[in-house]
């Protein structure tokens, strides 16, 4: 920019000094044309009259052709023949009544003109001067005659010319450096008010010294926050919508007509990482195609991105489910034309799938002793017993099977309470050695019933939870235990510290479960052996509430356990 204003600057002073210079020198060349002319005209005037006093005015002209010689003498008569010209014989030459000067001076006494000549090949100026006997004296002399004064004072115009434009180039550096000496220190100002870096004073001095800038500082302080704060909303704009597609579980890939990537975010890009391919940034997926990325169960087909039709789809890889929805957005964003969302979802269909299961459970365990409890009533509506003691064990028999009913139906409410239990509900410090060993005295009946003995190891430690939960736990524990034991079997619970974790376990001497089945015992409405354990009073029910508590606590539990020989089931609850 400096070189740019510095040559533009020098090239308009150094043609204002070549045409001040041209104009000077034709000013020169038009003011000594007219005093040449003005000295010629005096000259013809002071010659003729000496010439009336002359017999023979032939030798007087000749005398003065030869005493000035850069002079031309034309005598011509009032017809216009030439009667003499010092420069050529006056028979060769033509009329000259029709020259602009010798026409001029017929008519009004004296004459003047410049032309080229014909005789000479030159630019001459003439004048010419009526005599009384009316014949025309004409004095002429060529240009180059003219341009003699002014070849002296050429050096001087020349050293004048180089010294204006040392001039010129000098003051033209300057006044660059002036100019833009306001504006580099505009730019300094500009990038301290930015960084908050200037003081009052620097403020203050800076307007004194340019308070022609001061508008334009203004306006540029104005709109540069102005641009500040409108990129801070952007970037904070960015970030909250980067935060808000990166927490979503479903993948959002935008794609332009080819179907290359143009922005994907978190989730779909971790789906796009395959095992076999070296795991790149996002900004190094963003222009490449998407199908090599698909697995081949999940490809488009090409006839689907040419109708403008939504497209969806449900692929099964690497034991999980995926619904693929491609829809096309109207109007495109940019270079984006359509959307592709990828949804994982293995673990609706799973929660699907065991809601079906629920409910086929449900009704295949309810319906079990509401038959019974009908088929008993039926019997006893329709008077089919032989004595009054059949009625009371029909009775009973009843009664055993809506209490089973009514104990499934609690422990069904039971889990729904789980999991739909809040927060806020689990934050109670509950001393789980205390809470068992009330379990232990509560179920002390049940165990000499069974003839089982609870062998207790505890500890002061606390669990942060629901102390309803948390006893419903480990009396579902401590009841399976005594209740799948053998006569004379014993039930070991201990606690103990690890780390922040609280462990709780409980042994057995029972019956075991057998390997197979050991993963399906925590789900609901399971028995290992279903008339077994309707003997025992068993719904199926009681570990998977369990289960759901220690999840509910964000604990875990684990199961080991050998046929006949016993089984151990240990909790991991996170202290208070």
């Amino acid at each position: 920019m400096k070189k740019q204003i510095y040559l533009h600057l020098f090239l308009v002073g150094l043609a204002c000094i070549l045409i001040t210079a041209l104009v000077c020198a034709f000013a020169s060349w038009q003011t000594a044309k007219r005093q040449t002319l003005a000295d010629l005209q005096q000259v013809a005037q002071v010659m003729g009259t000496e010439m009336e006093h002359y017999s023979d005015p032939y030798v007087f002209l000749r005398r003065s052709s030869k005493s000035s010689v850069d002079l031309r003498f034309t005598w011509v008569d009032h017809h216009g023949m030439v009667l003499y010209d010092s420069y050529e014989e006056a028979s060769r030459m033509p009329n000259h009544r029709e020259r602009p000067e010798i026409a001029e001076a017929l008519g009004e006494g004296q004459g003047s003109d410049a032309r080229h000549s014909a005789t000479l090949q030159e630019v001459t100026l003439y004048a010419a001067q009526r005599l009384s006997n009316g014949s025309v004296l004409r004095v002429a002399r060529t240009q180059t005659e003219l341009f003699r004064p002014l070849e002296a004072l050429l050096p001087w115009w020349i050293v004048s010319l180089l010294l204006l434009i040392l001039i010129c180039q000098f003051t033209v550096r300057r006044l660059t450096q002036g100019l833009l000496d306001p504006l580099d220190q505009a730019t300094r100002y500009l990038s301290q008010i930015g960084q908050g870096d200037t003081t009052e004073e620097e403020r203050q001095l800076f307007h004194t010294s340019y308070p022609e800038l001061i508008p334009f500082l203004a306006t540029i302080d104005r709109q540069g926050k102005q641009l500040d704060q409108s990129l801070r909303n952007l970037e904070q704009e960015r970030n909250t919508m980067k935060r808000i597609t990166d927490s979503l579980k479903e993948g959002v890939i935008l794609l332009d007509d080819q179907m290359r990537i143009q922005w994907i975010n978190a989730w779909g890009f971790q789906l796009l990482q395959q095992e076999e391919r070296p795991t790149a940034g996002r900004p190094r997926l963003l222009g490449k195609f998407l199908m090599p990325f698909l697995p081949p169960e999940a490809r488009i087909p090409l006839n689907q991105l040419k109708d403008g039709r939504s497209w969806t789809q449900t692929v099964k890889y690497r034991s999980r489910q995926y619904q693929l929805d491609l829809q096309f957005l109207t109007p495109p964003q940019g270079r984006a034309t359509r959307m592709l969302i990828i949804q994982d979802i293995t673990e609706a269909r799973e929660r699907e799938q065991l809601r079906r299961d629920f409910t086929a459970n449900v009704t295949h365990e309810l319906k079990t002793p509401l038959t019974s409890i009908s088929g008993f009533a039926e019997l006893m509506a329709a008077g089919m017993y032989q004595k009054k003691e059949d009625i009371t064990h029909f009775g009973q028999l009843i009664r055993k099977e809506a209490g089973r009913l009514l104990e499934m139906i609690n422990s069904i409410i039971f889990l729904s309470r789980i999991e739909e239990m809040p927060a806020n509900a689990l934050q109670e410090e509950v001393p789980l050695g205390g809470l068992i060993q009330s379990v232990v005295e509560f179920m002390d009946p049940f165990c000499k019933d069974k003839q089982v003995t609870i062998h207790c190891q505890l500890t002061e430690d606390k669990v942060r939870g629901s102390s309803s939960m948390l006893r419903e736990m480990a009396m579902n524990l401590i009841d399976n235990g005594v209740k799948y034991n053998r006569p004379g079997g014993h039930v070991y619970v201990t606690m103990k510290r690890s780390g922040s974790q609280v462990i709780l376990t409980v042994k057995d001497t029972g019956i075991g479960i057998p390997e197979d089945v050991q993963e399906r015992v925590f789900e609901r409405f399971y028995r290992v052996d279903g008339s077994r354990s309707k003997q025992s009073g068993g719904s199926g029910l009681g570990l998977s509430i369990v289960k759901h508590i220690v999840e509910q606590h964000r604990g875990n539990i684990s199961l080991t356990s050998r046929l006949n020989e016993g089984t151990t089931i240990e909790v991991h609850l996170p202290g208070a």
